[in-house]
């Protein structure tokens, strides 16, 4: 059975107090609980590579996994920012955020109204120039992204998929580019999300304001 490492996680991340990069080597890591970057400092989580089991011809055992498990239906599994403004990058890429296990999510865990309680994989609040670089978000039952006063933020060949919602622009105000992305069974969010550039999508779709 997986073990528990958000304290781990959280601690890798608290001992950068002027920020840096945490490294996750290829494996599925299981988080309990609330990941949260500190206000203020530039902090990149990097695995090596996006880790998806695989489904038929698709999927990779090689690669990292973060499996939120945080079931309360009101945490997303990763807060970024506050309700201050902050400029300093925060960073993923080269892995995969998940609600859930393959055969979950797969079943169709995120597509809304499961109930399970993975609230949302990813909240941005404030948070400035952001990046997804490589980050496959899946299997969340609100948001799998959830943006919210953002600006100048980035996602880059990066996959949304089987969520209630691929990215949701929460606020009136979010001015961030997607640079060939995936959405998949998911409604991109309505309010101000801009630019999306060679991106493809499935099922339903539910543009931004451009």
């Amino acid at each position: 059975a997986l073990v528990d490492v958000t304290a781990a996680t959280q601690a890798a991340i608290d001992s950068l107090p002027r920020g840096g990069v945490v490294l996750a080597p290829d494996g599925v890591y299981r988080w309990d609980d609330q990941l949260i970057p500190p206000v203020g400092v530039p902090i990149t989580i990097r695995g090596s590579g996006v880790r998806t089991e695989p489904n038929g011809t698709s999927g990779s055992f090689t690669g990292t996994e973060f499996r939120s498990m945080l079931r309360d239906g009101t945490s997303p599994a990763i807060m970024v920012g506050t309700t201050t403004n902050d400029y300093s990058k925060f960073v993923m890429e080269n892995l995969y955020l998940s609600g859930g296990t393959n055969a979950e999510v797969l079943a169709g865990v995120g597509q809304g109204g499961s109930a399970v309680g993975n609230f949302v994989g990813l909240h941005i609040k404030q948070r400035h120039g952001w990046e997804l670089r490589n980050v496959r978000i899946a299997g969340f039952d609100t948001d799998g992204v959830r943006l919210e006063d953002s600006f100048y933020g980035a996602a880059y060949t990066s996959d949304f998929l089987l969520n209630g919602t691929g990215v949701n622009g929460f606020s009136a105000a979010n001015v961030d580019g997607f640079y060939n992305c995936k959405f998949q069974y998911n409604v991109f969010g309505t309010k101000n999300i801009q630019n999306t550039f060679g991106c493809s999508w499935e099922g339903q779709w539910k543009s931004g304001a451009y």
